[in-house]
């Protein structure tokens, strides 16, 4: 018999013991999204609003966003970006790690572009929400 509870109780050790380094596995990737989240964040959100970081971001989309987002975000082959309250960590997600909708695909920008100049992308995007156009939609 106390064999037999020793056994059992060795088990439940065990199951104990995967449950908590499982649970620590998962804290421990919650902490580093969010620990890369929070310096994306924190790298981009300063330039939002500054006019060079537009400026530049503004090429970079005329060189190589506008054949499907079209000219000032437009939009053509791909959704229209013009006049759109988009939130910049969502922005952000996107131009780097793409996005597939139907048989629409936006490719992952990360390894093309490095954090500061997908926040200039960013910044240039929002912009967009604030085109003369967007008053006469309303």
């Amino acid at each position: 018999m106390i064999k037999k509870d020793f056994v059992l109780s060795y088990k439940a050790q065990v199951i104990i013991a995967c449950g908590v380094s499982a649970i620590i596995t998962l804290f421990a990737m919650m902490a580093s999204v969010m620990a890369a989240a929070g310096t994306a964040n924190g790298g981009g959100e300063a330039i939002l609003g500054d006019p060079a970081a537009i400026k530049v971001g503004e090429a970079t989309f005329y060189q190589n966003c506008v054949y499907c987002h079209g000219s000032k975000g437009s939009g053509g082959s791909a959704r229209a970006l013009q006049c759109r309250d988009m939130k910049p960590d969502y922005i952000f997600e996107t131009i780097t790690n793409g996005r597939i909708n139907g048989a629409n695909v936006m490719p992952p920008w990360k390894d093309t572009f490095d954090e500061k100049a997908r926040w200039q992308l960013v910044a240039y995007i929002r912009s967009l929400r604030t085109l003369p156009e967007c008053d006469s939609n309303n």
